[in-house]
């Protein structure tokens, strides 16, 4: 269930089978964590499945966002409730305390997708109420590659992306 480890002995096939098939869980992981995206050096097309530490991390990040936010899809403020893919809040945890939190990948584990994810699933949440998104780094080459998987995978976040080209820029998309 991506709460527990499994019990020692157990069939691996079953637990995945039981994991990934649960029914709410199953029609999560195809709405939300599936994107088609086109080479942009052979034009080939490849599907991406997101991995079950993307699918719980990105789960509980939107969770966090939107008690952190304060809001629910109704316009009122959050109740603050155990979450479905979290265990538990951290220090300061309340609803509307603008403290969302922090997610920690190691290297070549798929950060790109988890943040492109995480943007999908917030844009169309409705207590988030299509929210601006504004995605800072620290080297140009990384603003690029983002950027880039941004826009090959627009579909999922229902709009196109688009990248400030310096602060006055940034400041006209923002107003």
């Amino acid at each position: 269930d991506g709460q527990r480890d499994a019990a020692p002995g157990s069939l691996e096939l079953e637990t995945l089978i039981r994991g990934v098939f649960e029914r709410q869980r199953f029609l999560d992981l195809l709405h939300h964590f599936i994107v088609f995206e086109e080479d942009p050096d052979t034009g080939a097309l490849h599907k991406i499945i997101a991995g079950y530490h993307q699918f719980h991390a990105v789960n509980a990040a939107v969770e966090e966002t939107v008690r952190a936010s304060g809001m629910t899809e109704t316009g009122s403020v959050l109740r603050e409730d155990a979450g479905t893919y979290w265990s538990g809040r951290q220090r300061g945890g309340k609803p509307g305390d603008r403290r969302a939190g922090v997610v920690w990948h190691t290297q070549g584990s798929g950060k790109s997708f988890s943040m492109l994810f995480f943007a999908a699933r917030v844009v169309r949440h409705p207590a988030m109420q299509n929210p601006t998104l504004v995605v800072l780094t620290d080297r140009n080459d990384l603003d690029d590659q983002l950027f880039g998987q941004f826009q090959r995978c627009a579909d999922i976040l229902g709009q196109t992306p688009v990248q400030a080209e310096g602060r006055e820029h940034l400041r006209e998309l923002l107003n």
